[in-house]
């Protein structure tokens, strides 16, 4: 389907030309609210179109740089919302900075990658927001913004002008975070290992470098790797005209950048002329040389499969040929056809050259154990014939040169993961039934890979433990035997945490698993720190657990478990719960009362020293959802409400509940304990004002109650 967003108005950029400054300059300020509506509608549009959501939404194609820059080439006129948003911004902070700051910190708040470079361009104009709050955004969501391709020209930019600016705490917080290096789910799985390290190393040095840029002094970890990687890759220099702010750059000619770089020089189509042509030393690829072998693997696989079979016949295999290939066979479209006629030359490879081979030849077998329309013996056998093959443990996936020491990303991108994932997939293809019992195809290399004598297949028990709900359904003799023993902290504790974090992985509730793990599953909430990332899910699921009635598990087990979370595993939680009350719709009283309140009086810990105020947002959220139970409820909780964060999280529900009609008292209790002097207020707290008073009109002259009204008037005078 092909579709463009356009605006209604044609050739708006040359008319905008034509208006003088001064008049858009006194106009601006009083269009920004509608400005910022209309681009939040447009974003929305290309989110209906499956071109857009919180995380990307590819805008820097049409507008690369929020900043005027010749980049920004017009061709979009869809974008001049942005353009004119940004004028807006800049007018308001001439005239009311204060107001420009409050505007750029909702931006930031609000939906879609567009309003966070906003909100970062507007960081790196002099003394606009302090350093410390764009610091918090750049680490906000485990540093997603920080590196995402969506804000990479505004994040380097913002280093750039304002990395000169930051405290030494606020540089030790952001240096720490750039060491940490990009989230791996934030690429795709296909990057090989090596590719993903390089890629690594480039975004870390990139960024390590625009601040070393600025004159700061990197503290004494942030320096040696920015030297290291220099040293290493001598090739890595800042660009003097900001291309590599750029997740594009597009030169033509008449730009004074634009020169002709490559030389393409296309393989033989013909099987007969491939044969030679594959002979040949490989020229190095370079940006001024491409030989096409990847497109002419795309257009004729016939073809090149027989090329390379008459090569293997000789003895010859030549690795970074095979590798294109097989990547490209990888392909959804490609992957049937390049079975049926590539798999006897791919099980003819001597081991060594699979071994070579290991990444591309698993993955193809995962793609290909998928996309086959039932059970291929053929595919298992080869799979089993893989598992005997010297593959080294180590994932290639690194950070910084040391191991990423993540037991699902790692999994998920070693070949023995690969191998894995490609024997469940056909024996999901199987008709599976409860008690049916593993067939030996499959219980043989099971069992090879929950041997824990070998290290290299602790990627393979990852996954096994991701599908063990649906394994102990099938066989529960064979996975009691052999995988349930993984999740025992006391046996084992590097194979429990790999154990767990594949099953929370995508964690579903099972009561029968539940009971037969019972001890390990209580005692994971002492390990939460080792399960990193997937700390939070087991939280949530922990919580989920407790919630529903469940026989063979007492409260008090459960209260032992939550009395051992850390701070950040009872946040967690406290989000699950209000997500669940929040979730009940219309039976939201009584889940209050048959689910929630019974969990908060008999798991809930009792020791408020573990309260914060990213806690008490959660636990007001449950008050607020709570409905007609809002005052028993906020009672519940009370002694453990903070002044939070971000009052709009709760002033938002809060004003749509009509609560604060039907409890006025109650609702200015919440508003008074959870806000107290936070950088930004929405009007939803006037409304929640205006409704507490118009109710109980005595409440005015509370001294609560004059407070936050004030506080309102001076976010916004």
């Amino acid at each position: 389907m092909s579709w463009e967003l356009v605006l209604v108005a044609d050739h708006v950029h040359s008319s905008l030309r034509d208006v003088p400054a001064e008049q858009w300059a006194r106009a601006l300020p009083a269009l920004a609210d509608d400005l910022q509506m209309l681009l939040r509608d447009a974003l929305e549009l290309r989110q209906d179109m499956e071109e857009a959501d919180a995380l990307f939404d590819n805008a820097y194609w049409d507008l690369p740089s929020i900043s005027h820059h010749p980049q920004n080439k017009g061709f979009n006129d869809w974008v001049v919302l942005i353009e004119l948003l940004r004028d807006a911004w800049l007018a308001i902070r001439e005239a009311q900075p204060n107001r420009a700051r409050d505007i750029a910190t909702q931006w930031f708040g609000m939906p879609y990658p567009t309003f966070k470079r906003l909100a970062l361009f507007a960081a790196s104009q002099p003394d606009a927001t302090p350093s410390d709050q764009w610091v918090d955004w750049l680490l906000h969501d485990d540093a997603w913004w920080l590196w995402s391709i969506d804000t990479r020209r505004e994040v380097l930019a913002l280093l750039r002008l304002q990395g000169n600016q930051l405290s030494t705490t606020d540089l030790a917080r952001l240096e720490d975070g750039i060491l940490v290096g990009p989230p791996r789910d934030m690429f795709s799985d296909a990057i090989e290992p090596d590719e993903w390290q390089n890629m690594v190393n480039r975004y870390t040095w990139l960024r390590l470098a625009k601040l070393s840029a600025t004159d700061v002094q990197l503290g004494q970890s942030a320096s040696e790797l920015l030297t290291k990687l220099s040293t290493t890759n001598p090739d890595w220099k800042l660009s003097i005209d900001e291309r590599d702010e750029f997740a594009i750059w597009s030169s033509g000619t008449g730009d004074p950048d634009y020169k002709r770089e490559t030389i393409v020089e296309r393989a033989p189509v013909k099987a007969s002329e491939l044969v030679p042509w594959l002979k040949q030393p490989q020229r190095q690829q370079s940006l001024f040389y491409e030989d096409k072998w990847r497109e002419t693997c795309e257009k004729h696989l016939i073809n090149t499969l027989q090329a390379l079979a008459t090569l293997a016949a000789e003895g010859t295999w030549p690795l970074d040929r095979w590798r294109v290939a097989l990547q490209v066979w990888s392909e959804q479209k490609r992957i049937k056809r390049a079975w049926r006629y590539a798999a006897c030359v791919v099980n003819a490879m001597p081991d060594d050259v699979m071994v070579g081979l290991a990444h591309q030849v698993s993955r193809w077998l995962k793609e290909a154990s998928s996309s086959l329309p039932s059970r291929d013996e053929a595919l298992i056998a080869l799979c089993a014939r893989f598992l005997q093959l010297p593959i080294t443990a180590e994932s290639g996936i690194t950070r910084n040169g040391e191991p990423l020491n993540q037991p699902v990303t790692e999994a998920i991108n070693h070949p023995v993961g690969h191998i894995t994932q490609a024997l469940l997939n056909q024996w999901y293809k199987t008709a599976l039934n409860d008690g049916d019992q593993l067939p030996s195809s499959f219980a043989t290399p099971f069992t090879q890979l929950c041997d824990t004598h070998a290290e290299r297949f602790r990627h393979g028990r990852v996954l096994l433990c991701a599908h063990v709900i649906a394994l102990f359904r099938v066989d529960q003799a064979w996975t009691e035997r052999h995988l349930l023993r993984l999740f025992d902290w006391q046996r084992d504790a590097a194979e429990a945490r790999a154990a767990w974090e594949g099953f929370l992985w995508s964690p579903r509730l099972y009561l029968p698993l539940m009971i037969a793990i019972k001890p390990s599953l209580i005692e994971t909430a002492s390990h939460y720190s080792a399960l990193g990332d997937h700390g939070r899910q087991y939280a949530a699921f922990l919580t989920y657990a407790a919630l529903e009635p469940a026989d063979g598990f007492a409260p008090a087990e459960f209260r032992v478990a939550f009395g051992a979370l850390p701070q950040e595993g009872l946040r967690e939680a406290a989000q699950a719960l209000a997500q669940a009350q929040e979730g009940s719709g219309e039976q939201r009283e009584e889940y209050w009362k048959n689910r929630l309140l019974p969990f908060w009086n008999n798991v809930w810990p009792k020791a408020q020293s573990m309260v914060s105020p990213a806690i008490a947002e959660r636990l007001a959220r449950i008050a607020i959802g709570a409905g007609s139970a809002f005052p028993e409820a906020l009672q519940a909780v009370l002694a453990w409400l903070l002044p939070v964060a971000h009052p709009d999280q709760l002033t938002r529900p809060l004003d749509k509940s009509e609560l604060c009609q039907q409890f006025p008292d109650e609702a200015l209790e919440l508003l008074s304990s959870t806000i107290h002097e936070p950088q930004w207020v929405s009007s939803e707290l006037l409304n929640c004002l205006i409704q507490i008073s118009s109710v109980k009109p005595s409440l005015q002259i509370d001294r609560q109650f004059q407070r936050l009204m004030e506080l309102y008037r001076c976010k916004h005078p």
